[in-house]
């Protein structure tokens, strides 16, 4: 009986530390997820901000190109049909602002992308595209000596 009784305390002692890895396991798990989320939110940003500045330099550009029609610059009638261009192609949460300024035309983009962390946190610095790009008026350059 006192054999049974030593067997029966040193298979209980020898498994005190019984699941303790699961603890430490699923905070492992967690930070796992956390930083896998945020590399998630850095490559759909990074991808964003590629697409909407490539797009608004081309709207930019667009908007500068010489037209024979009236050489002293682009309208604000062409303007405003490159910005409505720009927004249909980007979609919701896009906006862009074309001005002519001296010798140049001035793209001032903002785009608010989705993000993947939950609405509890603020994630406005990786949600938010907000630049600037300058292209210069194309002009007709006179041909010959």
């Amino acid at each position: 009986m006192v054999d049974r009784l030593r067997r029966v305390g040193a298979s209980i002692s020898g498994n005190s530390e019984r699941g303790a890895g699961v603890f430490s396991m699923s905070i492992g798990l967690i930070m796992f997820l956390l930083m896998l989320t945020f590399a998630v939110q850095i490559l759909f940003n990074l991808y964003a901000t590629s697409v909407v500045s490539g797009l608004a330099i081309e709207a930019a550009r667009d908007a500068a190109e010489f037209d024979p029609a009236v050489p002293s610059g682009p309208t604000d009638a062409r303007l405003s049909e490159v910005e409505e261009q720009f927004e249909s192609r980007v979609g919701p949460g896009a906006s862009i602002d074309l001005r002519v300024d001296g010798d140049e035309v001035l793209a001032d983009v903002r785009f608010v992308s989705n993000t993947v962390f939950p609405a509890v946190f603020d994630a406005q610095p990786f949600g938010v595209i907000d630049r600037t790009f300058a292209v210069r008026i194309e002009q007709q350059q006179p041909f010959g000596p």
